[in-house]
């Protein structure tokens, strides 16, 4: 079985013709404003600008003034782009896997204006007939990375864009043929990664072509193992779930958090460092070191109202109050002393990430209540976290809180790490390897750096400055997405590994089942 092509699409001047918009409704706003301030009456148009400051020349102030008046008239009634309708249409009836990827003005605020955001934009396009496979709303002011991870977790084959930094990102994705939908904001932009189509008839001409020639045979690695967990990912998604039952459980989980989490603010002073690391897309795998039952609802605060899966231990539902939390808000329950209750969790667990819905890991495989180590020794078996990653296309978000329980008001530090993409071709044990000794054991040391920042005389900022600059020794650029690929795996196997002495093969020994753990999953 051959998978089809996955498509995506940004929404704002791709599908809805946002420059016509701007420049119609624009101009009257600011015949209005004119009565009230004279400045605006002759105000100067660059109609080859993207943005509304641009267009109008305006301040930030006055964009967010138009936009807050002006975003659900835009949302339900903006005009399409000429072929938009009609061969998006044609692509879903021809099979296609179709995405909305969008960076929407407040469609990824956390609060009741977003959710509202998000409703108009899923109304105009059920009005018109348009289903999408999976929806990713991207920070405006990080379109750029948030795009580029929705590509890579949705293994995109074509992606419509019109943003210069957004092509310029997406340019570098491998296996991706970026389309830019030419506009006047982007006529003089040339990469010969990305393609030029001037409106959807010759995209679709394009796409058309492209199949027709296609050689399967012809490709690399990395694609070969694309197709194959995409065909997985998608046996996935095609499982029956109860979505009502999912849906009270992430429902139970938003009561829990709004009867908690307050209490806990009136005890600790929690503080989250970095958090604009951690994505608005759901459907991504977030791992923690652990030394508290009370950890979720620490750096919960820190994220809002975010409703997460939690990987929990069986014997935690021995305790009725426990139970009843934990059971009711979409938790997965592990035995860690049995292979085959781990397997049959594996499978439970990894249906999350692949229908969107978030999935929260602690890799050490238990509280680590002696805090003698920074993190409790490797466990193999937590390995399946990776896999679940590469299977699904989830990105992992990491994040590590330090240990301030017991003491009234202390500081809590909840530290987010760049989000990682794990490649689809590498030995899932040896990339759990660099996830977590490298990720999160520096992590771990980081957060302990902010934790002792006032015994120093030292800022948050000063710390977090020393913290990015160690980052940059080591080739990782603060704030953007990491990699993990084939070859940085082995060599981090190969240099931490065996230059210790150890056996990696010997510590990695399988149990009876566990080497087709992927294609048990299904």
């Amino acid at each position: 079985m051959e998978r089809k092509l996955n498509i995506g699409l940004d929404s704002d001047d791709v599908i809805f013709d946002l420059r016509k918009y701007q420049l119609e409704k624009g101009k009257e706003f600011f015949k209005k404003m004119s009565f009230i301030n004279k400045k605006y009456k002759n105000i100067d148009i660059d109609i080859s600008s993207y943005d509304f400051e641009g267009m109008f020349h305006c301040s930030k102030f006055m964009r967010n003034i138009f936009w807050l008046t002006h975003i659900r008239d835009y949302a339900l009634n903006c005009e399409l782009i000429p072929g938009a309708l009609e061969k998006i249409t044609k692509w879903k009836e021809e099979g296609y896997k179709l995405y909305n990827i969008t960076a929407r003005y407040g469609t990824t605020y956390r609060n009741i204006w977003g959710k509202i955001n998000r409703s108009w934009s899923d109304k105009r396009f059920k009005e018109l007939g348009i289903e999408f496979d999976g929806t990713d709303f991207c920070d405006e002011k990080l379109s750029a990375r948030d795009k580029v991870i929705a590509a890579e977790k949705r293994r995109i084959d074509y992606f419509f864009e019109d943003k210069i930094e957004n092509l310029e990102a997406l340019s570098k994705v491998n296996d991706l043929t970026v389309i830019k939908v030419l506009r006047p904001h982007n006529k003089d932009y040339v990469n010969e990664k990305v393609l030029t189509v001037k409106d959807f008839y010759e995209g679709d001409s394009h796409i058309t072509e492209k199949e027709l020639t296609y050689d399967k045979n012809n490709r690399s690695d990395e694609k070969r193992c694309k197709d194959k967990y995409d065909l997985q990912k998608n046996k996935i998604k095609n499982l029956k779930y109860d979505k009502k039952l999912i849906e009270k459980q992430e429902n139970n989980f938003r009561l829990f958090y709004r009867s908690i989490v307050p209490n806990m603010k009136k005890i600790y002073n929690i503080n989250i460092v970095n958090k604009e690391n951690i994505p608005y897309q759901q459907g991504a795998i977030i791992i923690s070191n652990h030394l508290h039952y009370m950890d979720q609802f620490v750096f919960y605060d820190a994220l809002g109202e975010r409703p997460g899966h939690f990987v929990i231990a069986k014997e935690l539902l021995e305790n009725s109050i426990k139970n009843f939390i934990y059971g009711n808000s979409g938790c997965v329950a592990l035995d860690r002393s049995d292979s085959g209750d781990r397997l049959k969790a594996f499978k439970e667990l990894i249906k999350y990430p692949a229908i969107d819905k978030d999935l929260v890991v602690f890799p050490e495989g238990g509280r680590n209540k002696d805090r003698k180590d920074l993190l409790k020794p490797f466990d193999e078996n937590n390995a399946g976290i990776v896999m679940a990653a590469i299977i699904t296309g989830a990105p992992i978000y990491p994040l590590t809180i330090n240990d301030n329980y017991g003491k009234f008001r202390n500081d809590f530090y909840v530290l987010a790490g760049e989000p990682i993409i794990i490649k689809p071709n590498v030995d899932h044990v040896k990339a759990f390897y660099e996830v977590y000794y490298d990720v999160l054991y520096r992590m771990v040391e980081e957060n302990i750096m902010l934790q002792n920042a006032k015994k120093e005389g030292k800022t948050i900022d000063e710390v977090v400055e020393e913290i990015n600059k160690n980052k940059r020794l080591r080739g990782i650029i603060p704030g953007e997405i990491r990699y993990i690929t084939k070859e940085s795996s082995e060599n981090f196997v190969e240099k931490y590994i065996h230059k210790d002495g150890r056996n990696f093969e010997d510590m990695t020994k399988k149990e009876e089942g566990t080497e087709v753990l992927e294609e048990k999953a299904m």
